[in-house]
């Protein structure tokens, strides 16, 4: 699963560098747990509790407030 997430991030990142400054992107490094929990989801059937969808927004929100104003 690991290697999955991984890639996934990747190529996410190799797009974002045609797009973005460095530090920009470096906040979106934490979309990869975020991948993670929705790969898992819906290849393994793990449940999305509360805490866990609490806890990717609060992720989400911190890539957005990053991006916003950087």
């Amino acid at each position: 699963m690991g290697v999955a997430v991984n890639a996934i991030a990747f190529v996410l990142r190799a797009e974002l560098f045609q797009r973005y400054s460095v530090s920009t992107i470096s906040a979106f490094l934490f979309t990869s747990p975020i991948i993670g929990l929705f790969l898992s989801h819906w290849l393994l059937g793990d449940p999305l509790t509360w805490s866990v969808g609490l806890g990717g927004a609060v992720v989400s929100f911190g890539i957005f407030l990053v991006y916003r104003f950087t």
